[in-house]
C-alpha cells in the first residue's frame, strides 16, 4: 500500500490586514516566488547554471482587487506596507475527513504603483492589480513557520520537513 500525504485543497476564505487593520476579504493574492539569482559555471561537462544561496531575484507580490474603493487606495499609498494575508484551506486526510487549516503570510513591502489602472465599463466589474516589491516574507501553515526571508537582514530560513533551517547562517560564521 502506498503512503498517503494529507491533501490541501480549496481555499475557503481569506482576509488581508494592512498595519493590523482589515483591508479586504476574499481578494486574490499571488504570493512572491523566492528565486535565487544564478551564475554560469564552466567546466562541468559544459556550462552549468548554479543558484546562489545568498542572492535573490526580485520578490513580487500581487493583490487583485475587484472594484475601486477606499480600501483599494490605502493598499497602494506610498510607503512601507506591513500586510498580513490570512486564509483557510481544507485538508483531506487518508480517512477522507476534511478539516480547515489556517495559513498566514506576513509581508513587508513597498507598492510599485500608487494607484493601478482600472477599467471602468458599464455592466462589468472593475478589476486591478496592486503589485508590491517584497523585502520580508514569513509563511505560516497550520501554526508552523515554514519560510522566512528578510532581504534587509540576509535571512533565508526554510522548512526541511522537520524544522526551520537557517540557510543564511553558513555565511554569518564566515564573515
Amino acid at each position: 500500500m502506498a503512503n498517503f500525504i494529507d491533501k490541501m485543497t480549496v481555499v475557503e476564505a481569506a482576509t488581508i490586514y494592512n498595519g493590523g487593520k482589515l483591508a479586504g476579504n476574499d481578494y486574490k493574492v499571488t504570493l512572491p516566488a523566492i528565486t535565487p539569482a544564478t551564475t554560469d559555471v564552466n567546466g562541468l561537462m559544459g556550462t552549468m547554471n548554479v543558484p546562489l544561496l545568498n542572492t535573490l531575484e526580485a520578490m513580487d507580490m500581487t493583490i487583485t482587487k475587484i472594484g475601486v474603493d477606499a480600501n483599494a487606495v490605502q493598499l497602494c499609498t506610498p510607503g512601507k506596507k506591513d500586510l498580513m494575508i490570512n486564509w483557510v484551506q481544507d485538508k483531506v486526510n487518508s480517512s477522507g475527513d476534511v478539516s480547515p487549516v489556517g495559513c498566514k503570510a506576513q509581508v513587508s513591502c513597498l507598492p510599485k504603483s500608487y494607484m493601478p489602472a482600472a477599467d471602468i465599463e458599464v455592466g462589468s466589474t472593475s478589476e486591478f492589480d496592486c503589485t508590491y516589491e517584497v523585502y520580508e516574507y514569513k509563511l505560516t501553515i497550520d501554526g508552523v513557520v515554514v519560510l522566512h526571508v528578510n532581504r534587509l537582514t540576509g535571512t533565508l530560513k526554510a522548512w526541511n520537513g522537520k524544522e526551520l533551517v537557517n540557510f543564511s547562517s553558513s555565511f554569518d560564521k564566515l564573515l
